[in-house]
C-alpha cells in the first residue's frame, strides 16, 4: 500500500515535469504532435530522470522546429532503444528504485 502510495507521488512528478518541458517548448512556439507527447509521458513514466527526460524534449524540440522529421524518429528510436535497455520494459526505473526502497525499508523495521 506505502509502494503504491510512493509511486503515485513519484509517477505524477514526472508526468507533471515532462509536461513542463512540453509547455516550455510550445510556449517558443515548437508544437509536437500528440503520438510524440505520449513517446516523451511513457519514456518519462518508464526512464524516470529528469535530465533525460529533459534532454528528450530539447533534441525532439530542436528537431521538430528544422522540420527533421527523419531526425524525429531517429530521436524517438533512441528513446525506444532505452526503454527496451531496462530489465523489464513494463516496470521502469521509477518502480524499481521505489520496490528496492521499499524492501530496504521493511528490512531495517523488522
Amino acid at each position: 500500500m506505502v509502494m503504491n502510495r510512493i509511486m503515485g507521488k513519484e509517477a505524477k512528478k514526472m508526468q507533471d515535469y515532462a509536461r513542463e518541458q512540453i509547455e516550455r517548448a510550445e510556449r517558443r512556439g515548437i508544437s509536437f504532435p500528440e503520438d510524440v507527447k505520449e513517446d516523451i509521458f511513457r519514456y518519462a513514466d518508464l526512464i524516470g530522470e529528469e535530465d533525460k527526460v529533459r534532454s528528450l524534449v530539447r533534441n525532439l524540440a530542436r528537431a521538430t522546429e528544422a522540420s527533421q522529421e527523419e531526425r524525429v524518429n531517429d530521436i524517438l528510436y533512441g528513446a525506444e532503444m532505452e526503454i527496451r535497455d531496462l530489465p523489464d520494459e513494463t516496470i521502469g526505473r521509477l518502480e524499481l528504485l521505489c520496490i528496492c526502497d521499499c524492501v530496504k525499508k521493511c528490512a531495517f523495521t523488522d
